[in-house]
């Protein structure tokens, strides 16, 4: 059995000391620092390639969001100017159909005395009975 004190001095020996194992480690050790250039150089061109790739996911990203954002900040104030250009056409005084009361649209086509609600429920609950109002079925066969 050896002592840790040998055991050390034959890890400390250096290599060149050995001459039947110098000529085959030196060359393995060469090779293995040629393919870890080889490792190393493929690994920067990786490295380079998935920067690249991010990058241009960024920009993509941009891309896609850019005409969300400009929508959420000009689409407003256009929408207001469209609806005040059409109110004019439209008209929105009493001789005018005003563009957000639909109830009032639909009474308007309605006979006297029946109410938009009472039409509606009446729509609703009636499905495949003739229509009260017309006489017609609401589904035609």
């Amino acid at each position: 059995m050896t002592t840790l004190h040998e055991d050390r001095a034959k890890v400390e020996k250096p290599i060149q000391d050995t001459p039947d194992i110098d000529g085959s480690l030196r060359e393995l050790v060469e090779k293995n620092i040629k393919w870890s250039e080889l490792i190393y150089q493929q690994n920067k061109k990786i490295k380079r390639r998935l920067t690249v790739i991010a990058v241009g996911d960024y920009i993509k990203l941009c891309l896609f969001l850019a005409p969300f954002i400009l929508g959420a900040i000009y689409l407003p104030p256009l929408i207001r100017e469209f609806t005040k250009t059409y109110s004019q056409f439209v008209g929105s005084s009493s001789a005018g159909l005003p563009l957000g009361d639909i109830g009032s649209i639909i009474e308007q086509f309605l006979p006297p005395g029946v109410s938009v609600d009472r039409f509606l429920e009446s729509k609703q609950m009636n499905v495949g009975r003739p229509d009260q109002y017309s006489g017609k079925s609401p589904n035609p066969q």
